[in-house]
C-alpha cells in the first residue's frame, strides 16, 4: 500500500462526516451561548429558543408572566418554520455538493408549500418581534443583567459612607393592607414606630426606597 489512504475510506469519510461536524457546531453553540451572555447579549429575542421564566405562585397563578412566555414561543416557532422551510431549500440532493447547485435547486423548491411556510413564519416572527421589542424596550427600560450589576455596585460605592451612621430603627409596624392580583396592585396604610439610641441629635435622615 506504501502509506496510501485506500480511496473508500476517504469516500466513507466524505459520506459520514455530518456527524463530526453536527458535533463541532453544537460545542460552537454551547460556547457561544455562554459567552454572548458575559458580554450583556442576554435578550431573549436574540437567544435562540430561550424563553422568560415562568414563576408559580399559589396566590397569583402565572400571574403576568404567562403573556410573555406565551410570546417568545409564538415568535420562536416562527423562526423555527423559516429555518425548517431555508434546510428545505438547501438541502444537498444527490452527490452535487457545490453551493451555487444547491442554490439552483432552492429557486426550484422555492414553491408551494415551502413557500407557505417561509412567507408565514416570516411575516409572523417580524410581527411578534416588534410587539415583544416595544413592550419590552419601548414601554419598558430593559436593562442587561451586567448594567444591573454596575448600577447596584456604582450605588454601594456612593453611599457606602453612610454605612455606619446612627440611623433610628423600626420598632412597631401597623398596616391594613389590601391585595388585588387581579389589578397587580397594592393599597398600603399604616405608621412606623421609630426609636433613637443615641442621645445625639440626629442632624440627617437618610432613607433608602
Amino acid at each position: 500500500m506504501g502509506g496510501r489512504i485506500p480511496p473508500e475510506w476517504v469516500a466513507g469519510f466524505n459520506r459520514n462526516q455530518w456527524p463530526v461536524c453536527a458535533g463541532i457546531r453544537m460545542i460552537v453553540f454551547i460556547v457561544a451561548w455562554d459567552l454572548l451572555e458575559e458580554l450583556g447579549f442576554e435578550h431573549h429575542l436574540y437567544r435562540f429558543a430561550s424563553l422568560p421564566q415562568t414563576p408559580y405562585t399559589d396566590f397569583a397563578g402565572f400571574g403576568p408572566f404567562l403573556a410573555p412566555f406565551a410570546w417568545f414561543s409564538l415568535y420562536w416557532g416562527f423562526v423555527a418554520g423559516v429555518i425548517v422551510g431555508v434546510s428545505i431549500l438547501l438541502w444537498r440532493s444527490g452527490t452535487d455538493d457545490d453551493w451555487r447547485a444547491r442554490l439552483t435547486a432552492a429557486r426550484a423548491r422555492f414553491r408551494g408549500l415551502v413557500r407557505a411556510v417561509i412567507g408565514v413564519g416570516g411575516i409572523g416572527a417580524v410581527a411578534a418581534a416588534s410587539w415583544i421589542f416595544y413592550n419590552t424596550n419601548v414601554l419598558n427600560a430593559y436593562v442587561p443583567s451586567m448594567e444591573a450589576a454596575d448600577t447596584k455596585a456604582s450605588y454601594e460605592r456612593t453611599y457606602r459612607k453612610y454605612q455606619g451612621i446612627e440611623l433610628p430603627r423600626i420598632v412597631a409596624v401597623r398596616a391594613d393592607v389590601d391585595i388585588f392580583p387581579e389589578r397587580r396592585s397594592v393599597t398600603i396604610r399604616g405608621s412606623y414606630r421609630l426609636r433613637i439610641r443615641t442621645a445625639a441629635a440626629l442632624r440627617d435622615i437618610h432613607v433608602s426606597i
